[in-house]
């Protein structure tokens, strides 16, 4: 049977309808993105600082440069974090939306591990590759061991490394220590590399003698912190040595 040409394919739309339909999805398409981008409801009206402990989470906010009311399909991610790693304190940083209205930002701040009193007063705070992250005015601020002892260039700024070459020996030795034995440490004094001294918390001072007798003992170094240092009165304590190979010695003030 012969189907008569004007039937043919009725039942499928005309290359003109075709067009149109394509038109009108494409039209919707573009409303609906004119919408996400524009819509008060995806305005940014609160950003979440996680994370942060020596900064305050104001200044966090204050360092993205986002503004509340932003679309948040338009907050450049990566324009955030650089933004927040040009500040010495911070490590890395991830970003996270979370609609409609909040941005959520997780941070990993470097972590001070030491101070060095500075000649005009303060604090320099370094992280334990020797890097200058911030200034604080006293030791309340950031609870760590203050280093003595070694001659700061006058010139370093947030975010450079120290250029002093006893330091550079000497951090590595103390990181590969316990959290316990940086907490009971009030002072270090590398004014005598052949004699570095460590002054607790109760002002008893522990002879640890040259940086390689230093790095071999560490084992010794955190017995006399967290166990031997509790076993007698620290009033009584004149020093303890450990320079020497063999057992420490204990000098008290009445022998």
């Amino acid at each position: 049977m012969t189907i008569p040409a004007g039937l043919r394919n009725s039942s499928q739309p005309s290359v003109p309808g075709r067009l149109i339909s394509v038109f009108a999805f494409l039209l919707l398409c573009a409303m609906a993105l004119y919408y996400f981008l524009h819509s008060p409801v995806f305005g940014v009206r609160e950003v979440i600082i996680e994370g942060n402990e020596c900064l305050r989470s104001e200044e966090v906010v204050q360092l993205t440069g986002v503004i509340l009311g932003t679309n948040i399909f338009l907050i450049d991610e990566e324009q955030i974090k650089r933004r927040l790693q040009i500040h010495p304190l911070l490590d890395t940083a991830t970003i996270e939306r979370r609609l409609p209205d909040k941005l959520w930002v997780r941070i990993q701040e470097r972590t001070p591990f030491a101070l060095i009193p500075v000649p005009e007063g303060g604090f320099m705070a370094i992280d334990p590759q020797g890097v200058y992250l911030t200034r604080v005015g006293n030791i309340v601020e950031i609870n760590r061991p203050v280093i003595t002892g070694c001659a700061i260039p006058s010139d370093i700024l947030p975010g450079q490394p120290l250029s002093v070459s006893i330091l550079a020996q000497f951090l590595p030795i103390m990181e590969q220590t316990s959290p316990a034995v940086q907490l009971a440490i009030s002072e270090i004094n590398l004014s005598q590399p052949e004699n570095i001294c460590i002054y607790t918390l109760n002002g008893i001072e522990i002879r640890v003698g040259t940086l390689e007798h230093l790095s071999e003992y560490l084992g010794v170094l955190e017995e006399i912190l967290t166990v031997q240092i509790n076993r007698f009165e620290y009033r009584t304590v004149e020093y303890i040595d450990m320079s020497f190979r063999g057992s420490p010695v204990i000098k008290f003030y009445s022998e």
